[in-house]
């Protein structure tokens, strides 16, 4: 497993649950931020905010000031990690890109930048594993997001009806199948960081792997 506990936040559990505690549907999230890029467990302190009709959007930074957009933690009711939110990390690399962020910079976002989406009985992080195949993606995410996001969750009520399972493994299984290894998912049961990974067996089965 890449993304070891001692690199996410201190606070990372006590803000997961004060998400999990806003009230109603809306999602509920915060921002991740370094507070400099030579100490990856040094973290700012960020507040947690509320979406926009239903929908969270992180407020990226990447300054010394503001600090270092490095992950985000947000808010799903039952359904598991979306293609948004993979495709999230490539809208803030490509924001490093427009800003002209070093080579340094937008490699080191590459290596360390992440996402969590919690839910009241498990959280789950998505780490990129393989940039140019998540980017060439992206392109026809970007060109249609609505109808990518439709058809994904079209696929998600497919093998929910067929396999009889709950949303969550549904849109889990059908992110896997969609994004395969270019991306590293990571899950943990409710009140834990115990993360083990997520993966596809030779039956086309979701597994969990226990990280050694």
């Amino acid at each position: 497993m890449k993304k070891q506990k001692q690199n996410l936040p201190a606070n990372f559990a006590s803000k997961r649950d004060q998400i999990l505690a806003k009230p109603g549907t809306n999602e509920f999230g915060s921002d991740l931020k370094l507070a400099n890029l030579t100490s990856p467990n040094t973290y700012k302190t960020t507040g947690i905010t509320a979406g926009i009709n239903g929908y969270w959007e992180s407020d990226f930074t990447w300054n010394s000031t503001a600090g270092y957009t490095i992950g985000t933690m947000h808010r799903h009711q039952a359904a598991g990690p979306s293609p948004d939110d993979v495709f999230g990390l490539i809208d803030d690399r490509t924001t490093l890109s427009r800003i002209g962020a070093s080579a340094a910079d937008k490699k080191f976002y590459e290596n360390n930048s992440y996402t969590a989406v919690i839910l009241n009985n498990t959280t789950y992080i998505i780490k990129i594993n393989l940039w140019g195949t998540v980017q060439g993606m992206f392109i026809d995410f970007n060109n249609d997001r609505g109808g990518y996001a439709t058809a994904f969750q079209a696929r998600a009520s497919g093998y929910k009806d067929t396999y009889n399972v709950d949303e969550l493994t549904a849109t889990t299984k059908i992110l896997k199948d969609l994004f395969g290894d270019a991306i590293d998912l990571y899950k943990a049961p409710a009140s834990s960081t115990a993360f083990a990974v997520v993966g596809i067996d030779q039956d086309g089965k979701l597994i969990v792997i226990q990280c050694p």
